[in-house]
């Protein structure tokens, strides 16, 4: 079970019940994530709890005019506290309109430290796999902002793909 593809139901009504936005940056051009985005440097990041297909969240980078997405993987709790991590790995994405999980490819895995809801560490690490094609990404959350929303937003495939056809100027369908 090296790789497997799920489709996700393009029928389905979405909700996304909260998103975390904070801040880190990047310092190794030849990790991950800075190849993914484009370079080194500060990066947003967004993570939203949502019901597509039962991942419950996922985690959002961004730099400049790039952004790379994977999924939840696991969770931790520290007993008697509040503090908790959440694990996000490569190897967990959406592509098109299927859940991959693709255990073939150098996969990384990047830590969500929490107290609270409050974002107060960040980790990246390799993920069942030996780093070869890039390094393990040194980044350092930025602490000086950590915005948390609980909202409830119901959404289609097909009502976004016509919201961001119109964010770039496209015509929509």
């Amino acid at each position: 079970d090296q790789y497997a593809e799920y489709p996700i139901d393009r029928d389905k009504v979405f909700t996304i019940s909260m998103v975390t936005y904070f801040m880190i940056e990047l310092q190794d051009e030849e990790g991950f994530l800075a190849q993914k985005l484009g370079g080194i440097g500060t990066v947003e990041v967004v993570i939203t709890e949502n019901d597509i297909e039962d991942l419950r969240q996922m985690i959002t980078f961004k730099r400049g005019d790039r952004y790379y997405t994977c999924l939840l993987n696991g969770e931790s709790y520290e007993t008697g506290t509040q503090k908790m991590s959440r694990k996000f790995s490569s190897h967990k994405y959406i592509d098109g309109f299927n859940l991959v999980k693709n255990k073939e490819q150098e996969n990384y895995q990047f830590v969500v430290h929490y107290d609270g809801s409050k974002v107060v560490g960040f980790e990246c690490r390799p993920f069942d796999s030996v780093p070869s094609k890039y390094h393990t990404d040194s980044a350092t959350l930025l602490k000086d902002l950590c915005v948390v929303l609980y909202t409830k937003r119901n959404f289609t495939i097909d009502q976004l793909e016509v919201y961001f056809k119109n964010e770039n100027g496209e015509e929509s369908l």
